[in-house]
């Protein structure tokens, strides 16, 4: 395997193509939050580079493992490398921190005080993991819970069968998103996350419902929610997402973060060319 490590790092046509997937400065970004982390409790010989950006061709393009072009790793070392790294958490830390390093970037302060909630039914494929029937938008497959902050930037991610009411979905991401981000105070909802159940999982945070106006008729931008429904159209430019095939539900919740980590390394880095510039 180390073999096939020197022949990839001197094949000039393939590293240029896996620049054009995660850049010089987009990796300085994210480098930190991986290069640190072993595989099977041993440095992996592959470079932690060539792994992560296997990881982000998969998302991105919609392919399979085993898909993965000529030139990366073994897909099963590709795909072990990613699971260790769901296992110790690295995909939601890794988000976290960048979230945090665009919000100063902007800024804001590091933490965030609010947020907006909502869910989103996906098709997915009948071998896919959890699957129900969504009645309301006649839709078989799954649906993913997110909380973003106020410029849409992903805070945390669940994933549940359509049928579950939107409520229901929303106690467990309540739950987790409070030992991520404890700063939270306010939550922007619609009116399906009315109720007791809601209200308690989110304590010490305090849920908002907001509505349309009275007599306010067809699509209706509401102040401070709307920016979930952006967050949605940005994971779905990943094409792994646009319908879920996983059959595991954290492997289909680790490519959201993916998803949005690509977006926020992308930004920073882009961000950090043009200062030093």
């Amino acid at each position: 395997m180390a073999a096939s490590t020197a022949v990839v790092s001197n094949d000039a046509a393939f590293s240029s193509f896996c620049r054009e997937i995660i850049s010089d400065p987009e990796w300085e970004v994210v480098a930190p939050y991986f290069e640190t982390r072993s595989i099977r409790g041993r440095p992996t010989t592959w470079p932690i580079r060539m792994l992560y950006t296997a990881v982000v061709y998969a998302v991105t393009e919609g392919i399979r493992w085993r898909m993965l072009p000529p030139g990366f790793p073994p897909w099963e070392t590709v795909y072990g490398w990613f699971r260790r790294r769901i296992v110790d958490g690295a995909f939601v830390e890794a988000n976290a921190a960048l979230v945090r390093h665009d919000r100063i970037m902007s800024g804001r302060a590091a933490e965030p005080t609010r947020a907006a909630l909502d869910a989103q039914s996906v098709r997915s494929s009948p071998t896919a993991g959890s699957r129900g029937v969504d009645g309301g938008k006649k839709v078989k497959g799954q649906k993913r819970s997110i909380a973003v902050d106020g410029g849409g930037r992903l805070l945390f991610a669940t994933l549940c069968p359509a049928n579950v009411h939107d409520g229901v979905a929303a106690l467990s991401l309540l739950r987790r998103l409070q030992g991520v981000w404890p700063d939270l105070r306010q939550v922007l909802a619609d009116s399906a996350y009315r109720g007791v159940r809601v209200a308690e999982a989110a304590t010490p945070m305090k849920v908002e419902v907001t509505q349309k106006p009275d007599g306010a008729r067809g699509f209706v931008v509401i102040a401070g929610r709307w920016v979930v429904e952006r967050t949605f159209a940005w994971l779905c430019n990943c094409r792994r997402l646009v319908r879920c095939y996983e059959r595991r539900d954290d492997v289909a919740v680790a490519f959201m973060f993916i998803a949005s980590i690509r977006l926020l390394s992308r930004r920073i880095a882009r961000r950090k060319t043009q200062a030093d510039g």
